[in-house]
């Protein structure tokens, strides 16, 4: 067995695993060729407006930084990166946003959250103001993927976590 692609260490949810070497190649293939849908929820500061959008907005990666510095900045000479949000939910001062990954940067959500003024909560490196330890509030809940061996459709749904209720109220 072997993974496909990976999580940021604090990020909860779905991992795509092959569990032959055609399988981890077929996934592997289908991640590099961008043909997995990618959707997570995360729980951040504030409400952003408009409550649904695009974040397009190249990044780079700060090769300088520090282990608790910013990694990903927002940069025109970065690699174009897009993240389209939705707000699904709100709480005290916090909302629940979907968030749609089209391109799989460095750190993508939590840079692009962070220019928005909205940063994940708990993602200390990017701007939030609450402490949870080594865990931030982003959650990878659905994958779509081409079975490597039949090439049909798969999806997968992960449940929202429940420290995510505690921070909506």
């Amino acid at each position: 067995p072997a993974p496909a692609h990976r999580l940021d260490l604090g990020t909860s949810g779905l991992i795509a695993i092959g569990l032959s070497p055609l399988g981890a190649r077929g996934l592997a293939a289908a991640f590099r060729d961008d043909q997995v849908e990618k959707v997570y929820l995360a729980v951040v500061h504030g409400v952003p407006e408009p409550e649904r959008g695009s974040i397009d907005a190249p990044l780079r990666v700060r090769d300088e930084a520090g282990p608790r510095d910013v990694k990903v900045v927002v940069d025109p000479a970065g690699q174009p990166a897009r993240t389209d949000y939705e707000v699904m939910g709100r709480g005290p001062g916090v909302a629940l946003l979907r968030l749609v990954l089209h391109t799989g940067r460095t750190h993508q959500f939590r840079a692009h959250l962070h220019r928005l003024g909205h940063p994940i909560v708990g993602d200390r490196r990017y701007g939030s103001s609450r402490d949870l330890g080594r865990r931030f509030l982003l959650h990878a809940a659905e994958l779509t993927f081409p079975h490597p061996r039949t090439g049909q459709s798969q999806h997968c749904r992960s449940r929202q976590p429940r420290d995510f209720a505690a921070h909506l109220g």
